[in-house]
């Protein structure tokens, strides 16, 4: 799928498709070392409340979309281990 985005030149998606990728690793981070015990509650809140900072103050559309959708994941997820 990258090649074939990189050879018809949508460079821009596919840096989209690299930032979407590290920043839900980076979420999926936080969230496994909160359920081994490696990360308090509050860290993960502290954390993750700095991704959400860091969303609302990005000014493209796309990232606002990421926001919504990563939002309905934590609602199910939030109270967990």
């Amino acid at each position: 799928q990258v090649l074939g985005q990189y050879l018809n030149g949508q460079l821009e998606r596919i840096d989209r498709y690299c930032e979407t990728d590290a920043l839900t690793t980076y979420l999926l981070y936080l969230r496994l070392e909160k359920m081994r015990g490696d990360l308090t509650a509050d860290a993960f809140r502290t954390a993750s409340g700095e991704v959400t900072a860091w969303l609302e103050s990005q000014t493209d559309p796309y990232w606002h979309d990421f926001r919504s959708q990563w939002d309905l994941a934590r609602w199910h997820v939030e109270d967990a281990p």
